[in-house]
């Protein structure tokens, strides 16, 4: 069941260094549909991050065709960057590229539970099996501001998952992992997709590509 529609999106991309941003086209034909892995590869630089933020609601495309389809929009507009913050955080599970972004509260615990405790939603069981499997048990208690970089992108993926959100979108959810913890990513995205999650993950890592049933490789157009 198709979630997203993506037809030659334009988005706007910061220009380091600059001062202004550049209009490109990432020139992306795509659904993201219900229970599938969707890897998003291609060259640093070329819009991964800012297509994954697009399609979570956090940017507006100045170009081309994003569209939310009715089993995600539901109530909401069809355009995800005219959605609410509560209407993001009810339909989209969002880990970017610095995992520390997304940390808010006094332990890890206060952060994973954050979007479901905003929404109402009880999800203490959910946590506990989320935080085991990532191998975050032992951290409940320990700031969230004191974690490596691999611990805190774990933290990261349970708590944008531990609300039940529709589509979850993923930058480089691999980066810093060892072999066990990567096994362990892993094992919680295919799980995700087959409870019906839309996964769309941003990455380099070829193994994780190859776990998709389907590879979008993002390219630029043009500079507008």
């Amino acid at each position: 069941m198709p979630l997203l529609r993506v037809a030659d999106v334009a988005l706007a991309l910061a220009n380091r260094g600059r001062g202004r941003e550049t209009v490109v086209s990432c020139r992306v034909d795509a659904e993201f549909a219900a229970g599938q892995v969707h890897a998003v590869v291609g060259r640093s630089g070329v819009g991964k991050s800012t297509l994954l933020a697009a399609l979570a609601g956090l940017r507006r495309p100045v170009g081309g065709v994003l569209e939310a389809l009715p089993p995600l929009a539901r109530e909401a507009s069809a355009h995800p960057h005219r959605w609410t913050s509560r209407q993001v955080a009810a339909r989209v599970g969002y880990v970017p590229q610095r995992p520390h972004l997304s940390v808010i509260g006094g332990t890890c615990r206060a952060s994973l539970l954050a979007t479901a405790h905003a929404l109402g939603r009880d999800a203490e069981r959910r946590a506990d099996a989320l935080a085991e499997q990532l191998g975050l048990g032992p951290l409940a208690h320990r700031s969230p501001y004191r974690l490596s970089g691999g611990e805190a992108r774990r933290l990261a993926l349970a708590s944008a998952l531990v609300h039940g959100p529709d589509l979850l979108l993923l930058d480089e959810p691999t980066v810093g992992q060892d072999r066990d913890a990567w096994a362990a990513v892993a094992g919680v995205i295919e799980a995700a997709a087959r409870a019906g999650v839309a996964v769309v993950a941003a990455t380099h890592d070829d193994l994780l590509a190859d776990l998709a049933v389907r590879r979008t490789v993002l390219t630029r157009g043009a500079d507008a």
